[in-house]
């Protein structure tokens, strides 16, 4: 290694890295007491393995063996990737570690290789092989990539330890759920009123807000009332009647708006009618 980085040729005496290649920081470092168990050994045995760095003095694998090398005073030995594809170098090395899980695995393959492969016919993809080596299904796998491309944050989080695999996916799910609810509801509220729907895309109006607009528009021509919570004790009468009256003049708006058509008792269409419009406060 005879190319120079500030003062220093990379991989001299006395030079060190000063970046990390970003797909290797995702893993989470050794526990500082495994980590001082490597300083003792390298201390009395030298570094076994070199450190991979690449033509540019980025650091590919070995950021552990390099701060135990740090910790014990000996000058680490550094190693160029000669060709070899620094992915499955970053792969390779940090494939059966032994303090992550499997979920950590999962989710730190899905960073190195967010997308499918596309391997030749009658072949797998080196993403799947790597995964049937860690143990982990490809299933699995894809799972990890749904957490990873619904939020990066949360991917971080399973590869770092801080979250659980199974509670990240339950999370992801729970979201992709409610992000269907919310898309149908949006499209029968376009099918309903599209300058409402217009105000919800661009961010005036919130959904709940616009289906409340859409009733209290509805009541008006066809000549209804809504009691305020804040009068709500003193329009008590007038709320015990909207099981009848106000009940049937939410009915069709209601319908459209939410996709219920099964038969119901007065009451529940009622309490159904006001939840869905965002008056679930009326119900006692």
């Amino acid at each position: 290694m005879t190319k120079e980085q500030g003062t220093l040729a990379i991989g001299k005496p006395g030079w060190t890295p000063t970046k990390v290649h970003p797909l290797a920081t995702i893993f989470p470092m050794m526990p500082d007491n495994e980590l001082a168990e490597l300083a003792e050994d390298i201390k009395a045995n030298g570094l076994l393995s070199p450190i991979i760095v690449d033509d540019g003095g980025v650091l590919i694998e070995g950021r552990n063996r390099l701060r135990a090398c740090q910790m014990a005073g000996v000058d680490p030995r550094f190693e160029e990737l000669n060709g070899r594809d620094p992915i499955s170098v970053i792969r390779s090395a940090n494939l059966l570690r032994r303090n992550i899980t499997k979920g950590q695995q999962a989710m730190a393959f899905a960073f190195l290789y967010p997308e499918p492969g596309k391997g030749g016919r009658g072949k797998k993809s080196a993403a799947l092989n790597s995964a049937e080596t860690a143990e982990f299904s490809s299933r699995r796998l894809n799972d990890a990539r749904s957490i990873l491309h619904h939020s990066d944050a949360l991917a971080h989080d399973v590869v770092a330890g801080r979250m659980r695999f199974d509670e990240a996916l339950e999370r992801v799910e729970k979201a992709k759920q409610q992000s269907k609810s919310v898309e149908s509801a949006l499209d029968r509220l376009r099918a309903a009123d599209a300058d409402l729907a217009a105000k919800v895309d661009e961010g005036e109006l919130t959904l709940q807000g616009a289906q409340a607009v859409a009733a209290v528009q509805w009541a008006k021509r066809t000549g209804g009332k809504f009691c305020r919570r804040d009068t709500y004790e003193q329009k008590k009468p007038a709320r015990e009647r909207s099981s009848g009256a106000f009940g049937t003049m939410l009915a069709g708006v209601v319908r459209l708006l939410t996709g219920t058509e099964r038969s119901e008792t007065p009451e529940e269409s009622r309490d159904r009618q006001l939840r869905a419009l965002g008056y679930g406060h009326l119900i006692r």
